[in-house]
């Protein structure tokens, strides 16, 4: 078994296709009427110098990420999902410092017919020192 010292590796946890149906968007249609928004999330972190072990307090718990999403998205008061992406990404960040990037998109699957899905993609890059 390789050390740990032997490799430099990345844990990459994704949050693919989250469903939420919500009030945003700042035409008339989107204020008066929920409509489904599609959430990806990519979350990217060196690999710890340590295993694991099944050590639940050492790892990214996607739950408590798309838990976090699914509050954000009650608040109505958020109009664009740029916002809304945005607070996911500091949000991600605050939970999890050691965060090297990460990416947020959000679509309307809905909002056009002839069109299966507008998106915005949000990408941060944390310049962390290599040790």
């Amino acid at each position: 078994m390789l050390s740990r010292k032997q490799f430099s590796g990345w844990q990459r946890i994704h949050v693919e296709g989250l469903i939420i149906t919500c009030l945003i968007g700042i035409r008339e249609q989107e204020l008066l009427q929920p409509q489904r928004i599609q959430v990806d999330i990519e979350l990217v972190r060196r690999e710890p110098d340590s295993p694991t072990n099944d050590n639940y307090g050492r790892v990214i718990c996607y739950q408590a990420v798309v838990e976090k999403v699914r509050a954000m998205t009650s608040d109505s008061s958020i109009k664009l999902v740029e916002t809304l992406a945005e607070r996911i990404a500091d949000a991600c960040y605050a939970d999890y410092p050691d965060l090297t990037s990460l990416n947020v998109k959000i679509g309307k699957p809905d909002i056009f017919t002839d069109v299966s899905m507008v998106r915005v993609e949000l990408e941060r890059i944390f310049n962390k020192e290599v040790s």
